[in-house]
């Protein structure tokens, strides 16, 4: 039975959030994106950049273990367990993000179902561990042996890993939302490598890609064809079409792996699942990508792609900048708690100099909490305030 009272607070909560969403502030933000609808996740992201009379949009995210600390929303567990929660938290989160920051975020009608970066690795049979204090992970490899995918079926859209619960949060929050917002259904978005790594295990696929490369396309195999059939009951349960994958990638780094690697075993599965879907909405790794961005860049209709700390903005301004919309990360620490105003500013002049096609957007992001968060949130918000004399 549904909980009245926490109903209530939620109702009360999305009348005060779609205010914000039918806002002037709103309204303009928009503008800045080619569309900012369908992320189905958390961390809004991977959208279009348009450049509005010379300015180009700046987000910021902090991560949820800071936002728990934020909001003093109490254990992480209660969140990824109960759909009522979850609801309220994320309706807080936003409304709190557009007391705080003056950024280019863009607040819809949507809201997401989302346990972490564990989703996709549970549905393909990973066993969880949740955290009060941080977003949940994984026990450990579940393929020990290639001899395992032989008589391995697809993952079972109704009861895989977390997909009971998918649909049981699905049913709730579609009751609460009462139509007034659209609960998003997740989606498989981590990339046929990056769920390789984690149901294999890093050190061993890394050196299976060497020592018996068959059999590591024999895993990809597996992934990309089951990542085709689980989408396609999602959209025969959604009545939709998914149009565009986004491919999450963020093990795909060098010197982790070498172009050769990129290039013969994961690549060709990225670029069958662009095929299948009519193209690439966003692809992500926070990891060096530098020496792939030549071949990334040849994935069929790449809208945006993530550029982190440890790539080169500039070498993804010349590859990819003509013509696929670029997402450049800075790094939380260096770039923006422990810089000093000077720093700060030096790096936006930066990259407005080495990227002249001016098809990007800056996100300040992945903040964790320190000792002291309201000092975290000083230097935050003065790299709010430094970054809106850059782009407005």
């Amino acid at each position: 039975m549904i909980d009245s009272k926490k109903v209530s607070v939620i109702h009360e909560l999305m009348d005060r959030y779609l205010e914000i969403v039918r806002g002037e502030t709103n309204k303009r933000n928009a503008f800045h994106w080619e569309d900012s609808h369908g992320w189905n996740r958390d961390k809004l992201r991977g959208f279009k950049p348009l450049d509005v009379n010379g300015k180009l949009p700046f987000v910021i995210e902090i991560d949820m273990s800071f936002w728990k600390e934020a909001l003093g929303t109490g254990s992480l567990i209660e969140y990824y367990s109960d759909p009522l929660t979850q609801m309220e938290i994320q309706l807080r989160q936003k409304i709190r993000h557009y007391e705080l920051f003056k950024d280019n975020y863009v607040y819809t009608d949507e809201i997401y179902i989302w346990f972490g970066v564990v989703t996709e690795l549970s549905i393909f049979g990973s066993e969880l561990v949740f955290q009060e204090h941080k977003e949940g992970w994984i026990k450990g490899p579940t393929i020990l042996s290639y001899d395992q995918l032989d008589d391995l079926p697809p993952p079972d859209f109704r009861k895989s890993g977390l997909m009971p619960r998918i649909h049981e949060f699905y049913e709730t929050m579609t009751e609460v939302a009462d139509g007034r917002m659209k609960v998003m259904f997740p989606e498989l978005a981590r990339g046929p490598f990056c769920l390789a790594v984690h149901l294999r295990g890093i050190s061993d696929l890394l050196c299976d890609t060497l020592a018996e490369p068959e059999s590591v396309h024999k895993l990809m195999r597996y992934i990309t064809d089951s990542y085709k059939t689980w989408t396609a009951e999602r959209d025969a349960f959604l009545g939709e079409k998914t149009t565009r994958c986004r491919l999450f990638n963020d093990e795909i780094d060098c010197p982790s792996i070498s172009p050769t690697t990129y290039d013969e075993i994961i690549f060709p599965y990225e670029k069958e699942l662009a095929e299948h879907y009519g193209g690439v909405q966003y692809f992500h790794s926070c990891g060096n990508i530098t020496p792939f961005l030549p071949s990334i860049s040849k994935l069929p209709n790449l809208k945006v792609c993530h550029i982190g700390p440890w790539t080169s903005y500039e070498e993804g301004d010349k590859v990819c900048g003509d013509k696929t919309a670029l997402e450049i990360c800075l790094h939380p620490m260096n770039d923006v708690l422990l810089a000093d105003e000077e720093a700060m500013r030096a790096k936006l002049e930066d990259i407005a100099e080495k990227c002249p096609h001016r098809n990007y957007s800056v996100r300040a992001d992945t903040f964790m909490p320190q000792d002291n968060i309201s000092k975290q949130m000083e230097k935050i918000q003065l790299w709010n305030k430094i970054a809106q004399d850059y782009f407005g």
